[in-house]
């Protein structure tokens, strides 16, 4: 979803979720992302969550490519549950 932030920019927000059809029984992975690019381009993780396993990164690509967040996974029984995780904040000028 996308949505002007009142100031010139935007505020975007990012959600999935997946599932295997070859194990059904198992837990579905699941994120929920928010991003904030300003007027003059500043690209903002805002935060979110999702699940301990897999990994997940967000990255802000302008003149050079700057990782905003990034969380190792932990065990796969991490997939249980419901977007865990708490992502925090951080900033690409």
């Amino acid at each position: 979803m996308v949505a002007g932030d009142g100031q010139g920019g935007w505020n975007i927000t990012v959600a999935g979720y997946g599932k295997t059809n070859a194990a059904p029984f198992l837990p579905y992975i699941d994120y929920l992302f928010s991003l904030n690019v300003s007027e003059d381009g500043e690209v903002t993780f805002v935060g979110g969550t999702h699940d301990g396993y897999p990994s997940y990164e967000v990255w802000a690509y302008g003149a050079e490519a700057t990782n905003l967040y990034h969380h190792k996974e932990g065990w796969i029984g991490e997939l249980a549950g419901k977007s865990d995780v708490r992502a925090g904040q951080a900033r690409k000028p």
